[in-house]
């Protein structure tokens, strides 16, 4: 499993989407120091004077050998994709050849943008997938020593430049009110540096507002003298001037304007959830949807495709993705619910309509009809980074008028269906949890928050982990059920777990246990099984029932597989998910209450 780097941000390293641990400290500023300058070899006497500013103790030799043994540890035994090798006298870091770091990534996108040339949409999307890889000041809380400090310093500048380069993009492509509200909030950052004042100013005086720009001069001016004690230099005076002229040469060359443009430039719509709490395990699942959405350079667009029966996590998953790729959408994320699942699903006309007015197209704009609203959408997605949510299709058209036109958007789709038709989609079909990540969700969810990172590695759970996993495996390991469940014992606390697991391993009175709040397992799954086509529910009756199956219902299995109702275990070997058989056995009129004898978890 490759590993990945950060450096811009808080030092992360991670082993596919799980965090490497290592002991924080000095330990970690070692780390950050041989990666800073991987391939070179470290002298001892040089990691001393990071780690100690030049008043190394003397135990400074063992202390930094104790230190890479820790490191070491942590990176595994060979072949490492870390690898710290013993050098006379120093050591050298060296990187596989599928180590990912964060910074090579963002370089190479920085001079893909400053190869576009003539084409300042190409660099904004590049610059800004660059810039979407940072994750707040690079080697944040490391930066003591005087060697990391330095380097810090000098990628808080490229990044600095490469802000002021994207804007300049934006104001050769026109997207003058887009820009405002960047180079604010670029400006309280460095509120020094002179060329983005110019760029303010420019912004302003295209945007209709000359005593805004006027203003922006006389903060830059006031900002100068105080600060620095110097008067503006000459792009500044010589803008200042021109715009009291309102000279010809500020619109000799000005673009023409955006066929759309937002009502409100400073709103950036980000309308996904927020992440489900204590969600667990599906490692392998997010590290493909972050090859797929990441911010490698494409050429198509890339979508995602979730599916699975009701209850397994999709949407969890879903949101869970969308924050962890955040960073390579700049532009935002567009979120809907498109209630695939029940009797009214969402229009694309409804969708889109929504999506237009959160990116601050107005109303009236938006037009009736659906080519022209997807038209619409697409064009005012073009040259942006903007990650698609759509959540619980019903299919394939529905999706399709929901596209974005550019391949520097992302779309990330849940359904029970597979949705086999989306053309180039990855999909992700997921089942139940594996048994230790199912046990570590209904101790995230009984513990809470403050003990949720224990409980997940298996912590204050430890002492009832037999009955734990009793309760999950009734659940078939379906990531509701075992919330739900986990939900009944927080509810209880004082009531001890055998008794709930005794309810759940009691077929008669599962169904009935896995309810809580809005919560109901067997609706979900009712719900689930009535949606199927007709003669794919007879068949999922049949199966429930131990009857058998013919060569004519090859079809209305994959049906069913696909939807998560049937396990395939070998050629013509079939089982039917537990929960669904009990919900299928049941198959009573609506409302029909529920015969049950044995003691409720009240």
């Amino acid at each position: 499993m490759s590993v990945s780097i950060g450096l811009l941000g808080p030092l992360d390293v991670r082993r596919g989407t799980a965090a490497i641990r290592m002991a924080a400290g000095k330990t970690r500023i070692v780390l950050a120091y041989l990666i800073a300058n991987h391939d070179r070899v470290i002298a001892i006497d040089e990691l001393a004077g990071e780690l100690w500013a030049g008043s190394p103790p003397s135990s400074a030799v063992a202390n930094i050998r104790t230190y890479v043994a820790a490191l070491r540890r942590s990176f595994g035994s060979a072949p490492a994709p870390v690898s710290i090798l013993a050098r006379p006298h120093g050591y050298q870091l060296r990187l596989a050849d599928d180590c990912r770091v964060d910074l090579n990534e963002f370089r190479a996108l920085v001079e893909r943008g400053r190869a576009a040339g003539g084409q300042p949409r190409t660099a904004m999307r590049h610059l800004d997938q660059a810039l979407g890889i940072w994750r707040g000041s690079a080697l944040d809380g490391l930066r003591d020593g005087p060697m990391l400090s330095t380097f810090a310093a000098v990628l808080e500048e490229e990044r600095v430049q490469v802000v002021e380069e994207t804007v300049d993009a934006r104001l050769c492509d026109g997207r003058f009110a887009e820009a405002v509200p960047m180079l604010r909030r670029h400006l309280d950052d460095n509120p020094l540096r002179e060329h983005a004042h110019a760029q303010l100013m420019t912004a302003l005086y295209h945007c209709g507002d000359v005593s805004g720009a006027l203003a922006a001069f006389a903060t830059a001016r006031d900002l100068l003298r105080d600060q620095l004690g110097i008067e503006p230099g000459r792009e500044l005076t010589d803008l200042h001037l021109a715009v009291l002229d309102r000279s010809p040469r500020l619109d000799r060359d000005r673009p023409e304007p955006e066929p759309i443009v937002a009502a409100d430039p400073l709103f950036t719509p980000f309308l996904t959830p927020p992440p489900v709490a204590g969600f667990t395990g599906r490692t392998s699942e997010i590290e493909l949807g972050v090859r797929v959405l990441g911010p490698a350079r494409r050429d198509v667009l890339p979508i995602v495709v979730v599916s699975g029966l009701a209850g397994v996590g999709k949407t969890a998953l879903a949101v869970a993705l969308a924050h962890r790729v955040a960073g390579g959408y700049p532009d935002g994320q567009l979120y809907a619910d498109l209630r695939g699942d029940g009797p009214d699903p969402a229009t694309p006309e409804e969708v889109i309509g929504r999506f237009l007015t959160a990116q601050g197209v107005p109303a009236d704009r938006i037009p009736a009809a659906l080519p022209a609203r997807t038209g619409m959408l697409r064009s005012t997605l073009d040259g942006r980074r903007v990650l698609v949510v759509l959540d619980n299709a019903a299919g394939e058209p529905q999706v399709r008028a929901l596209l974005p036109g550019t391949a520097g958007c992302g779309v990330l789709v849940t359904g029970r269906s597979r949705l086999p038709a989306l053309d180039g989609a990855r999909h992700i079909t997921l089942t139940g949890l594996p048994e230790p990540d199912a046990i570590a969700l209904f101790s995230a969810v009984l513990d809470g928050p403050a003990d949720r990172e224990r409980a997940v590695t298996g912590g204050p759970a430890d002492r009832d982990r037999a009955v734990i996993g009793r309760i999950v495996r009734s659940c078939e390991t379906l990531p509701l059920a075992v919330r739900i469940a986990a939900a009944r014992a927080t509810s209880r606390p004082g009531r001890p777990l055998d008794r709930l697991a005794a309810l759940l391993d009691d077929e008669s009175t599962r169904l009935d246990t896995l309810r809580t709040g809005d919560l109901d397992i067997r609706s979900r799954l009712t719900g689930a099984c009535r949606a199927l086509p007709p003669a794919a529910r007879r068949l999922l009756k049949s199966l429930s029932l131990s009857q058998g199956v013919t060569d004519d219902d090859t079809d209305l299995l994959d049906v069913l597989v696909d939807g998560g109702f049937l396990t395939e275990n070998g050629p013509g070997r079939y089982r039917v998910h537990g929960l669904v058989r009990l919900v299928m056995h049941e198959d009573r009129p609506a409302g029909h209450a529920s015969m049950r004898n044995s003691p409720r978890w009240r």
